[in-house]
């Protein structure tokens, strides 16, 4: 993936994230105009491991042995997500196939810029997006840094767990509603059903009528046509007796 491709991001920025790119933006710019990116990468089984990023290459992150950069945890998709230079940036792509989160931002299907210090959660993974390649420190100051951050990612952890918990709450509400639909939807194909036996005996009694009509009409014509002859025999008859009982 070359560097000229046009991202898609998700439209807007939070408050958070647009304070860092007005405190920052000459050092941002400068850092990745010369390609020094990296990601720290904060828990799991890599946790502490620095990965340079690319910047003329797409780089894929997930728990696939094909990854670029390989989590091998399980809440990680294979292909999780990707991470690619472009327009002097770099660029956080979800692929849909789990939970993407920057600085617990959900991130669905959607690209995003990175800035400096950005933190990543893929799943319950979290990696940091920095612009300074980190170095060890010793003593105090180490063990400082990582009380810092040991604090910062269980308060991510938490808020996590709250999103998941809601999203679990979400999907329970959006499973009733389903079932609902389905219910409505089999209660109208049986109002549907009945509704279409009722013309069905509708249009079988107008059929039998018509076909009675049509049985009935040449018996109902010869029944005239006797009764027209029997008049004409019962006048036939008048007339004779008139003519046998007059004078000789």
């Amino acid at each position: 993936m070359g560097t000229d491709r046009a991202p898609k991001s998700r439209g807007g920025l939070t408050i958070r994230r647009a304070l860092l790119q007005r405190v920052f933006p000459v050092r941002v710019a400068a850092r990745l105009s010369s390609g020094m990116a990296y990601l720290l990468i904060l828990t799991g089984q890599r946790a502490d491991d620095v990965v340079e990023l690319n910047p003329a290459a797409t780089l894929s992150l997930g728990s696939s042995s094909e990854a670029h950069i390989q989590l091998p945890e399980a809440d990680v998709a294979a292909t999780h997500a990707q991470v690619y230079p472009a327009q002097g940036s770099y660029w956080l792509q979800d692929l849909g196939e789990g939970s993407t989160y920057i600085n617990m931002d959900p991130l669905a299907n959607a690209t995003q810029v990175l800035l400096a210090h950005d933190v990543l959660a893929l799943g319950r993974t979290f990696v940091q997006f920095v612009t300074e390649r980190p170095h060890a420190q010793g003593g105090v100051d180490r063990s400082r840094e990582i009380g810092a951050r040991d604090r910062e990612i269980e308060q991510l952890r938490e808020r996590v767990a709250r999103l998941a918990a809601k999203n679990g709450a979400l999907g329970g509400e959006l499973d009733r509603a389903q079932v609902q639909v389905e219910q409505l939807r089999a209660e109208l194909e049986g109002v549907r059903v009945a509704e279409n036996a009722q013309e069905a005996e509708s249009a079988l009694a107008v059929l039998e009528a018509t076909r009675a009509a049509e049985e009935t009409r040449p018996i109902e014509d010869e029944l005239r046509t006797l009764r027209g002859r029997a008049s004409d025999l019962a006048a036939a008859l008048v007339m004779g007796r008139s003519g046998a009982s007059g004078p000789p």
